[in-house]
């Protein structure tokens, strides 16, 4: 079932330039995938697509357009939420909450690294000012599932931004990213991470 309504759309993204080309197919792709996983959590999670549709929302979430970036970033963060008992979305699950968090969580396990490392190189270098609140909600679901496990894993995604601008200007000191990483695993709402990622981004431009 999953496969007749996904397959077209990720036939058509898999192309050259599939993504930058077709910004409205991404936007409605992810918007369909929020709500599978919102109602059939496990039942996404493991389909044989899954995989690819993970892939494709970090090659999207550089993707500057609004919409399609917003569904992106939406998708990633539900994910995500999915690793927790009771999520704060307000979402009710349709399915056994073990199977579910244990699927998530091998997710962030394999791929957490990657995909904080993607969303926090985009929103620095590639994305404008507006989608950062989208990237911000990502961001604190990871701290909200496992606030020291977040911490490590941007501790890594540190290790891949440059030190020095072209022209050989400091951008973020080993003090600043700390900061931003205090800032962020101890925030308390979405909110307090845009704040903390809005200043963090400016050290960058």
């Amino acid at each position: 079932m999953l496969e007749s309504f996904l397959g077209p759309a990720c036939a058509l993204l898999q192309k050259e330039n599939g993504l930058r080309d077709n910004p409205d197919t991404v936007d409605d792709l992810f918007r369909l995938c929020t709500r599978l996983l919102q109602r059939y959590p496990t039942e996404l999670l493991s389909s044989p697509l899954f995989s690819y549709l993970l892939q494709c929302s970090l090659m999207a979430s550089s993707l500057d357009h609004r919409d399609a970036c917003s569904s992106v970033m939406k998708f990633i963060s539900e994910v995500v939420q999915c690793a927790r008992p009771k999520p704060s979305n307000g979402v009710t699950y349709n399915d056994e909450d073990s199977q579910r968090q244990e699927l998530v969580r091998n997710v962030i396990s394999s791929q957490g690294a990657l995909i904080l490392t993607t969303l926090l190189n985009a929103s620095i270098f590639q994305l404008s000012s507006y989608n950062t609140v989208d990237v911000a909600d990502v961001i604190y679901s990871f701290a909200s599932v496992d606030r020291e496990n977040t911490k490590m894993l941007l501790t890594q995604t540190f290790a891949t931004l440059p030190r020095t601008t072209p022209s050989g200007c400091v951008t973020a000191t080993d003090e600043q990213m700390k900061a931003f990483l205090d800032k962020t695993v101890g925030a308390t709402s979405s909110k307090d991470v845009t704040r903390a990622l809005r200043d963090f981004i400016r050290l960058y431009r």
